[in-house]
């Protein structure tokens, strides 16, 4: 065989047992793993929710880690949110510690009050007392007398229930309802429910010589309710407000009601 009919066949055979060079590919970036999820916030406001979820974005990634829609929806809301995996991570755990129930302590006190000079009440608390001479700047009555109070604490979303004393044996019953999200920026609590009822008695049932005969007597007859305030509005943790005042028919005299949130240790969201 000629040598130039080899040469190809030496070529060939250099070159399969040449040492494979290994080219080191570049390290997979971070923006490589961007997807899209969507988070049901049930208890924070949408705001907190946004923040929330920045502050989880690392620096380098505040471009692309965002929350990229909110689709509100019936009993919570949800955020879509573009990241990649790694702080997909660290937002479900942070959502974890906080999207939880918020409790609040609360305060609520009921005043009589009167046209008639007798005085003010010593035995309110100083954000009360606040309150009560903030009143008499726009109210007509010159004294307060303290009727009833109640402490309680309260999860956001729930509804209570309690009762307050009045003047003799009368007594008042409350409903109460709050939520972290208030409709007002400027105050962190908005109460969304606050009824404040009196019982008028129950009415006489009807005299057996009136019912008809053959006929099955009559249920009891249901006690009657009397509205006294129902109303909404936004506070702040520390704040006492005057919730609202009511007539008492008949006389110059009123009832004033008026709620404190309690701000030392008395707020904590549930579960932490």
């Amino acid at each position: 065989m000629r040598a130039s009919s080899l040469r190809p066949l030496i070529l060939l055979l250099v070159l399969l047992m040449a040492p494979v060079v290994a080219h080191p590919q570049a390290p997979k970036s971070r923006f490589d793993s961007v997807t899209s999820i969507q988070y049901r916030i049930r208890y924070l406001d949408v705001h907190s929710a946004q923040v929330l979820v920045w502050d989880q974005c690392p620096p380098e990634m505040k471009e692309i880690c965002r929350v990229a829609s909110i689709h509100p929806e019936k009993g919570g809301l949800y955020l879509e949110v573009r990241a990649d995996a790694a702080t997909h991570e660290k937002i479900a755990r942070a959502l974890a510690r906080q999207d939880r129930p918020y409790t609040q302590r609360f305060q609520i006190v009921l005043l009589g009050a009167s046209t008639r000079p007798n005085g003010s009440p010593t035995d309110l608390p100083a954000g009360a007392q606040k309150a009560l001479q903030d009143l008499r700047e726009f109210l007509p009555y010159k004294s307060y007398a303290m009727l009833g109070t109640a402490w309680f604490q309260a999860t956001q979303g729930d509804v209570v229930q309690g009762q307050l004393s009045g003047r003799g044996d009368q007594t008042f019953d409350y409903r109460f309802r709050f939520n972290k999200a208030g409709i007002d920026e400027q105050k962190e609590l908005f109460v969304d429910l606050f009824h404040l009822e009196k019982g008028l008695g129950t009415p006489r049932p009807t005299p057996a010589a009136e019912q008809q005969e053959g006929q099955p007597a009559p249920a009891p007859p249901a006690a009657r309710i009397q509205r006294v305030i129902s109303t909404s509005f936004g506070l702040g943790v520390g704040e006492t407000v005057v919730v609202g005042t009511s007539q008492i028919e008949g006389t110059g005299d009123a009832l004033v009601v008026l709620l404190s949130t309690i701000p030392d240790g008395g707020s904590k969201r549930e579960g932490r």
